[in-house]
């Protein structure tokens, strides 16, 4: 695997088809996105904190659990020679319209290839570099394609932010 140098700037039409590819590939053909079963389809497996604490029989790291600019964190393990994701997302606190843009924000990293590509530091040490910065917006831009896919917006004439947060069931922050 060669690794790549990061972008010097956002994708924005390389991030929107690759969204629109991941829609149409998991045959998600109705609002709101159904995240889980884009996990499911794709073998990526997703935990809640609280599941994964469970699973675990112990808690989340200390910098994932005080830190609240992390709301989910993905890892890329191999298990008998297969590449698996691993997502775990914040629930805590938090409501569901986070929740789905933090899993779809997950879901940027993955299928951008974000993991595959570069060097990229681990989530618990975030880094306030450019280059950081550039694939962090490159997966807040796939995660609203996913799941305010805006071909369909406009089919909807859906154009306000409270139309699309209902819609789209976002939050008013994601919308």
């Amino acid at each position: 695997m060669t690794i790549r140098p990061i972008p010097n700037k956002p994708r924005y039409d390389y991030v929107k088809r690759t969204a629109r590819k991941v829609l149409l590939s998991n045959n998600i053909a109705s609002l709101p996105t159904d995240i889980d079963a884009i996990f499911k389809n794709n073998n990526i497996l997703l935990f809640s904190e609280i599941q994964a604490e469970q699973m675990a029989m112990c808690t989340m790291p200390h910098e994932f659990s005080i830190n609240n600019k992390i709301q989910a964190i993905t890892q890329n393990r191999t298990v008998q020679s297969k590449s698996i994701f691993i997502t775990i997302y914040k629930e805590r606190n938090r409501v569901a319209g986070n929740i789905r843009f933090s899993k779809a924000h997950e879901l940027g990293h993955i299928f951008l290839k974000h993991f595959e590509d570069f060097e990229i530091p681990s989530s618990l040490n975030i880094s306030t570099s450019r280059e950081y910065w550039i694939l962090e917006r490159e997966a807040e831009m796939f995660a609203a394609e996913l799941l305010a896919p805006t071909a369909i917006l406009r089919a909807c004439n859906c154009f306000d932010k409270r139309s699309i947060q209902l819609l789209c069931n976002l939050s008013g922050e994601a919308s």
